[in-house]
């Protein structure tokens, strides 16, 4: 099987985009989101595409500046997979318990390779 061609789609600057207020409340939330993931200061820069430290201190305290619109789509898919997460592993007393082994190191899951 050859891989196909895929044509790429322009940006089309008519699409609605995300505001700057937006931006503003999509940090404070991913700031409680990495919270409540538990995650390392050094992972969060890393899903954020590599947020410098400082950058991230500041939203954490509150102060977030400007977004440009690549963080803003980033945090919007984290937003999204968060979601997805949250619909399907919710257990059936309506808890994220069943999601805990999210945060287990890989090498706990290879049992099965």
């Amino acid at each position: 099987m050859q891989l196909q061609p895929i044509a790429s789609t322009p940006f089309n600057r008519t699409s609605a985009e995300i505001t700057d207020v937006e931006a503003g409340a999509l940090a404070r939330t991913t700031v409680n989101l990495f919270n409540a993931w538990k995650l390392t200061e050094a992972q969060a820069c890393t899903l954020l595409g590599g947020l410098s430290a400082r950058t991230w201190a500041r939203w954490k305290e509150g102060n977030v500046g400007r977004v440009d619109r690549d963080l803003k789509m980033r945090m919007a898919h984290l937003m999204g997979i968060h979601k997805g997460c949250d619909i399907c592993l919710r257990t059936h007393q309506g808890d994220m318990s069943g999601s805990k082994h999210l945060m287990r190191p890989l090498a706990a899951s290879r049992r099965w390779t």
